[in-house]
């Protein structure tokens, strides 16, 4: 292969095509500067500078190859920021932002060439050449890519979680997941929770929290009267604090009742209208049962299930539902997964499973019995009376003999926080903020304390309640800052003094 085009010019299109790297070891050899040349040497042949007769499979390869030689380029770059990150004198909080920050620019670069990919081109076999620049490709409706060859290459994008369990990843956009549950153990105010995290990041929301690549999320209640669904709704409002009457939270969750659409078709069309009208990143049907006639029949369920993941894949989204357990008739006990085929091929097909058990003490415990990817978590939860709603609850889990790590207002001591208070300032900032900057100061200077954004937000409201930290104004306006006290004693009592 030759290094540059200049001697190019007299040479027929196949001859040019022989010397462009189509293969994949080729493709996966090549460098920038490389790809620079190959992209002027493809082009010359798609604008076809000699005016041959070209055939139209040569030209889809060549097409191909550009397209190819796109994501290539966008992997050598990141690797490339990657290097420089980590051969930099940057603190490592200050190379961890920067990564993410390279990650995220690829990511929307590959959500553009990806998008762009979907749609497959044809070019027709003799194009007309315009007078300045390429030809004009037009659309071909043939069917999309659904069959995915991993290579050198080519790097599918990386998925955030939408969904996470004190700041351990629990579910991705394209899968499903299933929560678990009892009636009456308080599966209905984990959906609220998860929802009213999009509300409010401030809020308790049991230990879950969504991810920012979420925008909207749909929750399609199959089973409730109308005047059920509108509870859980304002209970969903009142843990995200929301004033009454704000109209913008419509923007952010759509609640819909569905128990009134009979049949299984109705009900698979009035899902899809709604995803395709509200374009949700998170779909929440509760509960997987209604859209079956029985839980035994297979090929009924197994249809379900691949229905499930055909919206998750079609309309790029992550699905969560929910299953009632069976109780083994010998023994009575209730079984880890909603029994039947459905609870089987949900199982085999999800994500992540969760699973929710009540105490003698009335302690929800919700515990991850499958993760594809991330590590086992679990999270509990309790009724507080004087709230009038499920609150989360610190519980110790025994694990190998040891407990639970503490929080961090407890972990962390008091002359700690004086010191974070000095080195952090008394700046204010939005909560998003706010947290970014105690994580960076925990891995940088107390690496041995769990920095999940879940326990950063516990740590923020204990800091608020203990008078180390102020909160002003209400969401989404509300910020924090430290204030300018010294604390003595215990963690409760607070003395002024002026600095």
């Amino acid at each position: 292969m030759k290094k540059d085009t200049k001697n190019d010019g007299h040479l027929s299109y196949r001859e040019k095509m022989e010397r462009l790297s189509l293969s994949p070891r080729g493709l996966c050899k090549m460098g920038i500067e490389a790809i620079r040349v190959q992209r002027a040497r493809a082009w010359s042949i798609v604008n076809n500078e000699n005016n041959e007769e070209i055939e139209a499979i040569h030209l889809q390869q060549v097409q191909e190859h550009l397209e190819k030689m796109e994501f290539r380029e966008l992997v050598l770059n990141l690797e490339m920021h990657k290097q420089e990150i980590k051969n930099s004198t940057a603190s490592e909080t200050e190379k961890r932002r920067m990564k993410q920050e390279v990650l995220d620019e690829y990511n929307e670069k590959y959500k553009a060439l990806y998008n762009k990919e979907e749609t497959p081109k044809s070019i027709d076999a003799n194009p007309i050449k315009e007078e300045n620049g390429p030809v004009q490709i037009t659309a071909n409706p043939t069917i999309k890519e659904t069959i995915f060859t991993p290579s050198w290459s080519y790097v599918p994008r990386i998925s955030p979680p939408v969904i996470s369990i004190n700041g351990v990843g629990f579910l991705t956009i394209e899968n499903l997941a299933v929560i678990v549950a009892t009636r009456g153990y308080g599966k209905s105010s984990i959906c609220e929770s998860i929802l009213s995290n999009l509300l409010n990041k401030d809020c308790d929301c049991l230990g879950f929290t969504i991810g920012d690549e979420v925008q909207r999320a749909i929750f399609l209640d199959m089973e409730r009267t109308d005047f059920d669904v509108y509870n859980s709704w304002r209970r969903m409002i009142a843990r995200a604090e929301i004033k009454e009457g704000d109209e913008t939270i419509n923007d952010k969750v759509l609640f819909k009742g569905l128990r009134k659409e009979r049949g299984k078709e109705k009900k698979f069309k009035a899902v899809e209208k709604l995803i395709i009208e509200f374009k949700p990143q998170l779909v929440m049907l509760d509960t997987a049962k209604s859209f079956v006639s029985s839980i035994n029949k297979e090929e009924e369920c197994k249809e379900l299930v691949e229905w499930m993941e055909h919206i998750a894949s079609e309309y790029q989204c992550a699905v969560l539902t929910t299953l009632h357990p069976n109780k083994q008739k010998e023994t009575g006990k209730e079984e880890l997964i909603g029994g039947g085929w459905l609870g089987r091929v949900l199982e085999e097909a999800c994500e992540g499973v969760l699973q929710v058990t009540k105490d003698v003490d009335e302690v929800r415990t919700i515990t991850s019995i499958k993760e594809r990817n991330t590590a086992k978590h679990k999270t509990a939860f309790k009724f507080c009376d004087e709230k009038r709603m499920m609150v989360s609850c610190e519980k110790v889990f025994k694990s190998s003999g040891k407990p639970k790590n503490l929080p961090l207002i407890e972990a962390i001591e008091t002359d700690e926080i004086q010191k974070m208070r000095k080195v952090i300032g008394s700046n204010q900032h939005k909560h998003a903020k706010f947290t970014e900057i105690l994580k960076g100061y925990i891995e940088e200077e107390l690496p041995h304390l769990p920095s999940s954004k879940e326990a950063i937000r516990k740590l923020i409201l204990e800091l608020v309640r203990v008078g180390f930290v102020k909160k002003i104004g209400t969401q989404p306006l509300t910020t924090y800052n430290f204030i300018d006290t010294e604390a003595i004693s215990n963690k409760g009592v607070q003395k002024q003094i002026i600095l």
